[in-house]
């Protein structure tokens, strides 16, 4: 979540709280940063998912799968054409809505099953 916040206010204010002189070099880092935290979260709850036999996993996973291929097309974007219109609204539409959403629903359901699950093991 810093990385998201820290990336949001470069983008939308065209600058942050660790600027160097060259914002967009500094945003190219922090979307880099973004992309690999965005990965490594969904690894990590995947993960969790498989050990716990989650019986959402694959509808869970093919909703990360088509998030980091938003991420990665934006990416391509910014790369391409530091374009911070396309970035500010990618993250402002798409991937915060989308974040509220998936954490209020799959999320939650998810880590309700995993803390059931372990509810049951700490039985046995």
């Amino acid at each position: 979540m810093r990385i998201l916040k820290l990336l949001t206010h470069a983008v939308l204010r065209g600058f942050s709280p660790q600027i160097s002189y060259k914002p967009n070099e500094e945003i190219d880092k922090l979307v880099n940063a973004f992309v690999e935290d965005v990965k490594n979260h969904f690894s990590f709850e995947e993960e969790l998912m498989e050990k716990n036999h989650f019986f959402a996993y694959h509808i869970h996973r093919e909703e990360h799968r088509k998030m980091l291929e938003e991420i990665n097309r934006i990416k391509e974007v910014w790369d391409r054409k530091k374009d911070r219109s396309a970035l500010r609204s990618f993250l402002k539409e798409v991937f915060v809505p989308w974040l509220l959403h998936h954490v209020t629903t799959m999320d939650t359901a998810t880590a309700n099953y995993i803390v059931s699950q372990m509810g049951l093991i700490f039985l046995k």
